[in-house]
């Protein structure tokens, strides 16, 4: 798994024993890194014996974070065009909170209308989760994000970017011509399209 902050990247990792030499790091001191690089284009990684451990770990690492729990959609066309949206200078995916009475796979289609006006989309399947660090007040949270894909066969129909979240256009693109290296985005939504790419093309 990855946890990006930024351009930053924290990528934790199941290796065998015998391939690695550990070397054991608190989560106090990984969060201390992750504070410290927030602002950076470096990455690190940990590895870890197990599944479990690398839990545990995360766990611990959670405790210095405010917790986010959110829902993303990737709406996608038969002729394979994905739907992104401008937001804040950068292009972006539909995404948001997880709601107290509502599954992360309803908050995703929500947030997908409430965001674009979209019309008639149908759940495929889930995709990925990604994790996300930012600091808001003074205050560092920690956005898990669970992503979903959505099937929409209307391509020609009109979109209403949600302008209470600052959304400033809605616009399809073709997945295959995509030029992710130059697109103005975030490392996560990056990596989203990259695991959809593999996925269709």
């Amino acid at each position: 798994m990855k946890i990006f902050c930024g351009d930053f990247y924290l990528s934790l990792e199941v290796k065998e024993k015998s391939e690695i030499l550990e070397q054991v790091y608190s989560a106090k001191e990984i969060f201390e890194l992750i504070t410290q690089k927030h602002n950076t284009k470096e990455c690190y990684t940990l590895h870890f014996s197990s599944l479990s451990s690398l839990g545990n770990f995360y766990q611990e690492l959670s405790r210095f974070f405010c917790i986010v729990p959110a829902a993303g959609g990737i709406v996608i066309t038969p002729s394979l065009k994905v739907l992104l949206i401008y937001r804040r200078g950068k292009w972006d995916l539909p995404k948001g909170k997880i709601d107290n009475d509502e599954s992360a796979a309803t908050a995703a289609q929500r947030e997908v209308q409430e965001e674009t006006g979209i019309q008639g989309i149908r759940l495929v399947s889930f995709l990925y989760k990604t994790y996300h660090i930012y600091e808001q007040k003074a205050q560092w949270f920690l956005k898990p994000t669970a992503w979903y894909i959505f099937y929409c066969s209307q391509e020609d129909q009109s979109f209403t970017p949600q302008q209470a979240e600052e959304i400033e256009e809605v616009k399809w693109f073709e997945l295959q011509e995509l030029n992710l290296s130059q697109l103005d985005t975030y490392a996560t939504i990056r990596e989203i399209l990259m695991l959809l790419r593999h996925k269709y093309l």
